[in-house]
């Protein structure tokens, strides 16, 4: 987002100000097999699948939340409970649920107002990005490291961390070293199973979190599908959440002259799904794209991809703050801090950053 202002600093830092881009982007929102502008005020205003009530209701009380600050009292009420009572019924059931069924599933109903909240009071309308991708950034990155005299060991296995004396020892493929601090950003649970910090309520707070793992398909075409940078799919019958277009966000150009489009979903870490191929999973969702291209011909794909990841999505129910697990451990000179930690706010590399620098002073290093 255009105020995500951590890591902006950070890639203005390493020099890199020149590829930084400011875009305004269109958003889509697909529902009853209508394609609807959802970019603006005005776009809400001509919602058609919304009486004009209703669509007043949903942009009003939609800038409330964006400017209101307090929001610690929405961690006691449910996001649907909430916004059936100031939404309407009418907009939570065409425009909240079906986004918090497909993105939550079976705990969708226990997903608390401030995660709802936070996504709505850092939406902005204008987007930043840099030219070449991140890459640009993580390259610069290991380069500045380096040359400062550190190590980037990439595909490096780390299977047990042990106290021994005033050190700690990392135990993995490379063999045995020894530290005298640590930072941890792997998911707590994984830290759980290779740290015996011996102490339960801690070891606990390390698996009191329960997730959602990521998958995404992604479709390398040769042209442009939408002119939507992100379409929010409000039809639970389908099976991915959000259709991106990258090449609605920044020119083809920088791809090669190709297109790439993301369909975006949680699941579960046992989910079936998470076996298909990236060619089983483009042909079970390639029905339902055309629904939104309905001209789609296969010969404009190029090639397709999946990635999966585990712990992508903390779910964020009641009590979640309260049974998080510090950036503090109970060992001396290791700290830990991972996605679930930037609470009430969601998944964002802005937010990496942010940890980062609460990681640093938890630690005492600068």
């Amino acid at each position: 987002f255009s105020d995500d202002r951590a890591i902006i600093s950070l890639i203005k830092d390493l020099g890199l100000s020149d590829y930084l881009v400011e875009v305004a982007p269109r958003t889509g929102l697909y529902y009853q097999d209508n394609l609807y502008p959802f970019t603006s005020p005005l776009d809400i205003l001509r919602f058609s699948s919304l009486d004009i009530f209703s669509r007043a209701r949903l942009g009003l009380v939609s800038a409330y939340l964006k400017y209101l600050s307090p929001w610690e009292t929405l961690q006691d009420i449910g996001a649907l409970e909430w916004c059936r009572q100031y939404f309407g019924q009418s907009v939570t059931k065409i425009v909240w649920e079906p986004l918090l069924s497909s993105k939550f599933g079976k705990y969708a109903d226990q997903i608390i107002m401030s995660w709802l909240w936070a996504r709505l009071k850092k939406r902005t309308f204008n987007l930043v990005y840099i030219k070449g991708s991140l890459k640009v950034l993580f390259d610069k990155l290991e380069e500045r490291i380096r040359r400062q005299g550190g190590q980037v060991r990439l595909g490096t296995r780390v299977e047990r961390v042990t106290r021994e004396n005033r050190y700690l020892k990392v135990h993995g493929d490379f063999g045995e070293e020894c530290f005298d601090r640590i930072i941890s950003t792997i998911a707590p649970p994984i830290l759980a199973k290779i740290v015996d910090f011996e102490d339960n309520e801690y070891q606990w707070r390390l698996t009191g979190v329960k997730y959602l793992s990521a998958s995404t398909l992604v479709v390398k075409t040769k042209e442009m599908l939408t002119d939507y940078y992100w379409i929010n799919i409000n039809d639970t019958s389908f099976p991915f959440l959000a259709m991106v277009e990258q090449g609605n966000l920044i020119s083809p150009a920088y791809y090669g002259g190709y297109n790439y489009l993301y369909f975006g979903n949680y699941w579960p870490s046992d989910d079936l799904r998470f076996s298909w191929s990236a060619q089983e999973t483009f042909k079970k969702y390639l029905p339902y794209i055309r629904k939104i291209r309905p001209d789609l011909k296969e010969s404009l794909v190029e090639d397709v991809y999946k990635f999966d990841a585990p712990y992508a999505q903390p779910v964020v129910d009641r009590g979640y703050k309260d049974r998080l697990p510090g950036l503090i451990t109970p060992w001396t000179g290791l700290a830990a801090g991972s996605i679930a930690n930037i609470y009430p706010w969601d998944r964002g590399i802005n937010y990496s950053v942010t940890l980062a620098d609460d990681l640093i002073n938890a630690l005492g290093v600068l």
